[in-house]
């Protein structure tokens, strides 16, 4: 079976559907961080608050040799910080009544979501973490885009490590997730 990324189109209808669900929010918030920073659907249901950095719009995802930071956008770190209390040990992002949600939660809401935004019922966190790795990809060099998606089977060198976080706090900058809606954007007004 092939993974395919979503295309601007798909990912913003994506973000635009999540605000029609029962938990808007919540299901904002897991569309936007999935598209935003490409985590394993059991990255995402394992992240903490103390995970977030809002101010300077990092979130650290994973463990061990696939452990690394990713800059969100501004959308993101809202959508994340609408769905999150302040208690550092809190998980990142809850259901309004403030529980926890599982791996299995996320798949049936991305594949409500898709749904939705008039996709069928077949995007799935895979896809979403598809779309970040090609859009960082198209950003950076193959082995800076592989270490910001977390591939850390085999030991990256210190120095690809240092290029994966000075790629994103140069001036000019942008999410993948700024990307695809100025891409959108374009494609519209064009």
């Amino acid at each position: 079976m092939t993974v395919s990324a979503l295309t601007s189109s798909q990912a913003v209808a994506m973000l635009r559907a999540a605000s029609g669900t029962r938990e808007p929010v919540r299901d904002t918030a897991i569309v936007a961080v999935c598209i935003d920073a490409g985590p394993h659907r059991h990255e995402l249901v394992a992240l903490r608050r103390r995970d977030l950095d809002p101010a300077h719009g990092l979130l650290a995802l994973g463990s061990g040799a696939t452990r690394r930071a990713v800059r969100l956008s501004a959308t993101t770190v809202a959508a994340v910080l609408a769905s999150t209390s302040t208690d550092p040990g809190d998980p990142l992002l809850q259901s309004r009544s403030g529980r926890p949600f599982t791996d299995r939660v996320v798949h049936e809401q991305l594949l409500t979501v898709s749904s939705l935004a008039g996709l069928g019922h077949w995007v799935a966190a895979r896809n979403l973490r598809r779309t970040f790795i090609a859009a960082a990809a198209r950003k950076y060099p193959l082995a800076v885009a592989m270490r910001l998606t977390g591939h850390g089977s085999r030991p990256f060198p210190s120095a690809t490590i240092e290029q994966a976080i000075d790629a994103q706090v140069t001036p000019d900058w942008t999410s993948v997730l700024d990307d695809l809606l100025a891409q959108e954007a374009r494609r519209l007004a064009a």
